[in-house]
């Protein structure tokens, strides 16, 4: 018995140092943070209605007054948060694929479905960094793209009709009004997002009517689709 006992007791001493062993690693253990709402709540929900989600940053536009606007995603859908709350350091941190638990309200505005007064924590663990979804397919049917409201996407074949110029020397946005097929709409060259020196900034404002483009953005909407372009490819 007494033999039994001092193996039983090995044993016991063994698993004790293997658990110990792992919980003091060199990789922290990456904790279980869940939210109480999904993308499917947030389609779900009405304006105005609290919501609180878990999401993986795809960009951000500039901080500015402790706020800061993201573009974000899960697996399931985009979304864009309009000013959320943030001090300039936490903004620092928030490159793409941070993770971040949020809380907010659902808002709309000129048929953008957003998060308005949204505070966020970032999350230690991994969050993801989302390919662009190739929508061209359905680029000239705004009922579809409407579907992937705030996803990172990609557009190909797109016609150049003109290029506009928002008229103020602090916020200097350009507008390419575009075909797709015969469907008309905007893609947005975001000032706060891509600024006058960023290498899609030069290539828009080079545009000519009649170019064919291929674009990748985050598919904002205003009265329709109005993509906030990242990358552009002249044909």
């Amino acid at each position: 018995m007494k033999k039994l006992l001092t193996v039983l007791f090995a044993l016991m001493l063994v698993f004790s140092l293997t658990g110990c062993k792992k919980k003091g690693g060199t990789e922290p253990e990456t904790p279980n943070v869940t939210a109480v709402n999904t993308y499917a709540d947030f389609v779900a929900a009405n304006n105005d209605d609290a919501l609180e989600l878990l999401m993986s940053v795809q960009g951000h536009q500039s901080w500015w007054d402790n706020k800061v606007t993201i573009y974000a995603q899960d697996d399931d859908g985009g979304y864009f948060l309009y000013e959320a709350k943030a001090d300039e350091e936490t903004a620092k941190k928030l490159v793409p694929g941070t993770l971040i638990l949020v809380t907010g309200f659902k808002g709309e505005w000129a048929g953008e479905v957003e998060l308005v007064d949204a505070t966020f924590e970032i999350v230690e663990g991994k969050g993801k960094v989302y390919d662009p979804v190739d929508l061209s397919d359905i680029a000239d049917n705004a009922d579809k793209l409407k579907e992937h409201m705030n996803q990172k996407v990609a557009l190909k074949n797109l016609y150049v009709v003109s290029l506009d110029h928002k008229d103020s020397d602090s916020d200097p946005d350009l507008y390419i009004n575009i075909l797709a097929g015969e469907t008309a709409y905007s893609l947005c060259v975001e000032n706060y997002l891509t600024n006058p020196d960023t290498e899609v900034y030069k290539i828009a404002k080079d545009l000519q009517p009649g170019s064919l483009i291929d674009i990748e953005g985050f598919l904002y909407w205003y009265e329709g689709p109005n993509p906030h372009v990242t990358a552009i490819t002249v044909h």
